[in-house]
């Protein structure tokens, strides 16, 4: 995708959350926040999982998914990655 497809996709997606919810500048801090947060759940999970080898990567896609859904969220990833057999 170029970069107007990209600044469109954007724009069009801003435009849309801030249509819906009354401030998008907290709906993108709590993201954010959550998106951290999640990053670290991984980083615990990693330090625990390492000792029966397990592993998750640390990316923005998974640390919003953590961090969104929580326990679930984790895992719904460990699931999806040994069921890929990545």
């Amino acid at each position: 995708m170029d970069k107007l497809g990209w600044a469109l996709l954007v724009g069009g997606s801003f435009w849309f959350f801030s249509s819906k919810f009354k401030n998008p500048v907290h709906l993108l801090l709590t993201l954010s926040l959550q998106s951290v947060l999640g990053a670290l759940g991984i980083c615990l999970f990693n330090l625990v999982g390492q000792y029966v080898s397990l592993f998750l990567p640390i990316n923005p896609y998974n640390s919003v998914m953590v961090g969104a859904l929580g326990i679930p969220g984790l895992a719904v990833l460990l699931v999806v990655k040994y069921w890929i057999g990545i």
